[in-house]
């Protein structure tokens, strides 16, 4: 009822402010619950969302981890890094198994 710019000068006043207050913080909390509430029921969708964003209608999960690979600089580099590393060993275990099979002959 009264605002900031209005002084306290009464206990009825400071009464009306009071309740004013109150009446403020039950709706903070309330709005506080339901968006509680909300992030609770949708974390699961939210996290996807967040980390393979929006996702189109059609557009599966596979997809959407495709597309975040493609995108995202650093996983591009560490999963071409691991693809390289990976080529390297089986390069050297095919040579070894060619080297033992071509030197019992």
């Amino acid at each position: 009822m009264t605002s900031q710019s209005n002084k306290i000068t009464d206990l009825d006043t400071l009464d009306q402010e009071i309740l004013r207050l109150r009446r403020k913080v039950k709706g903070m909390e309330k709005a506080l619950d339901e968006n509680i509430s909300h992030l609770q029921s949708n974390y699961g969708s939210m996290l996807l969302n967040s980390l393979l964003g929006e996702k189109p209608r059609g557009r599966g999960i596979l997809e959407g981890l495709v597309n975040l690979v493609v995108h995202h600089e650093r996983l591009k580099g560490s999963l071409t890094n691991l693809g390289s590393q990976l080529a390297e060993r089986a390069a050297a275990g095919i040579e070894h198994w060619l080297e033992r099979l071509f030197d019992k002959k």
